[in-house]
């Protein structure tokens, strides 16, 4: 009798606990349900507000960074490379807006690659990594070109940039977490890398 209680005391606690965390999950949908939503309705707040006072070069990076948030929030995991330049483009074009012409950039991509799956938005965090480290404020011509070439049915890209050189131990260690046996190696320091390089070797 008494193991019988004890088992039906733990089914009991087992279903309490699984109940909580439904409970919890539905709560996380939902919230990620609102969110964007609210980040719709507040960026346009924010534009609205900068255009009511006559500011209009925030009026429309905030535009853009909406534009980009509403895409990226519909897209797919899996776009087309067609697609994930236009998203890049995106991403670039509100960075040349807040720079004040400091920034200017190019995107080139082969006919064929267009129609090739890709995994969606990883370019961004190797843009990131252009204005983190090679962006230079002091100068008022930096480029940034990225280049998707078609190579022996093999896809190559490349960031081509004028500005600050990265310092080699960086290289190194960006070089490090990208390898496939570092890839979760120091992710603190370089997560962006860490997870476009896993993704990517996950799904190629």
């Amino acid at each position: 009798v008494n193991r019988t209680l004890v088992d039906l005391e733990a089914h009991l606690r087992r279903e309490r606990e699984d109940e909580i965390l439904r409970h919890k999950l539905e709560s996380q949908v939902m919230l990620l349900q609102v969110n964007p939503h609210f980040l719709y309705n507040a960026m346009e707040s924010l534009c609205a507000l900068a255009a009511s006072r006559g500011d209009r070069p925030t009026a429309d990076a905030v535009a853009s960074m909406s534009t980009l948030y509403r895409a990226l929030v519909k897209e797919p995991a899996v776009i087309t490379l067609e697609r994930e330049m236009a998203l890049i483009d995106g991403y670039l074009h509100f960075q040349e807006l807040t720079r004040q012409d400091r920034f200017c950039y190019s995107i080139e991509l082969d006919e064929a690659l267009r129609p090739v799956p890709s995994l969606r938005f990883w370019l961004q965090p190797l843009a990131e990594n252009y204005f983190r480290y090679s962006f230079d404020p002091e100068r008022s011509n930096n480029i940034l070109i990225i280049r998707g070439t078609e190579e022996r049915d093999l896809c190559r890209f490349e960031m081509v940039d004028n500005g600050l050189p990265i310092p080699e131990a960086q290289v190194f260690k960006m070089n490090k977490l990208a390898s496939a046996e570092n890839a979760d190696e120091d992710a603190s320091q370089g997560l962006g890398i860490a997870n476009t390089s896993a993704r990517l070797r996950w799904y190629y």
